[in-house]
């Protein structure tokens, strides 16, 4: 179980995962919402559908959430109903040759291929999250070399910093992350 399988989520006094309250739910959507458009993407090759599934999923959770009590079956139940959604869909895109070629892929023998994009998101969603606890300069400077595709320059220039100061949090924000990282690294390269 990861690190963050209980951030922002309360367990009852049963020590079981409480999805049940708005709060609990809102901050399980947002840490799992971009992690499950990612793996539902692989399938479908489209964003906006990918979005759109992934919200009927959540919608489809929130309606059965009193049947939950464990993260792991919820988020099990969430991949699944993202994965025959995003089938569904395809099949449905049945006038389209390119789509018969991802239904195909998606429906034949693909178990090992929707593990693989399950951890593939999943390890995204850590790496993220890893990212997000970065010190703040650090993470700033971080996401701006990044995410942003701006050169150490660029950055030095916006934030009045020394290009030295930005390689330094650069560097000291890959050590950490190498840290935090080095295990799910290891795990990703090994399963997929």
């Amino acid at each position: 179980m990861s690190s963050h399988d209980h951030i922002g989520h309360q367990r009852n006094g049963f020590g079981a995962f409480d999805i049940c309250s708005k709060d609990n739910f809102s901050a399980f959507f947002l840490e799992w919402y971009a992690p499950l458009v990612c793996f539902i993407s692989t399938i479908v090759k489209d964003l906006t559908v990918a979005e759109d599934i992934a919200e009927d999923a959540f919608i489809v959770l929130w309606e059965r959430r009193e049947n939950f009590d464990n993260i792991k079956v919820v988020k099990a139940f969430l991949y699944t109903t993202a994965k025959n959604a995003s089938l569904n869909w395809l099949r449905s895109q049945n006038g389209l040759e390119k789509k018969n070629d991802q239904l195909k892929w998606a429906s034949e023998g693909s178990d090992k291929f929707i593990l693989e994009d399950i951890i593939r998101a999943e390890f995204l969603h850590e790496l993220h999250a890893a990212v997000n606890n970065l010190p703040t300069q650090c993470r700033r400077i971080f996401n701006m070399l990044y995410t942003e595709g701006k050169s150490n320059k660029q950055v030095a220039a916006e934030l009045k910093l020394s290009i030295n100061t930005v390689n330094a949090q650069r560097t000291r924000g890959l050590a950490i992350l190498r840290k935090k990282l080095l295990f799910l690294v290891i795990f990703f390269f090994m399963f997929v």
